[in-house]
């Protein structure tokens, strides 16, 4: 299983639909909080998740995940120069 990890639903949505029209089961998840306490947690074998998130980045759950030896790969999506200028007006 996918768990894909991004603050921006229509990000969430399109990775979501990619994913699944390749054939993989995905969970979203609005934040890394909201992953780490979900049902599907133990179930996730690849994360994707944002690397600019409001409370824990992409990184900052990577490294956690590392920590903790979980056994998922583990990918960050780095927001495009739109996005970042958009967020910093």
């Amino acid at each position: 299983m996918i768990s894909i990890i991004d603050d921006d639903a229509s990000v969430r949505a399109a990775t979501d639909n990619l994913l699944r029209s390749l054939g993989h089961i995905v969970h979203t998840f609005v934040s890394a909080e909201e992953f780490l306490q979900s049902a599907h947690f133990n179930d996730t074998s690849c994360v994707i998740a944002d690397v600019q998130m409001p409370a824990m980045s992409g990184v900052e759950l990577q490294a956690l995940l590392l920590a903790q030896g979980t056994a998922c790969r583990s990918f960050s999506s780095r927001p495009s120069p739109k996005r970042l200028s958009m967020r910093e007006r």
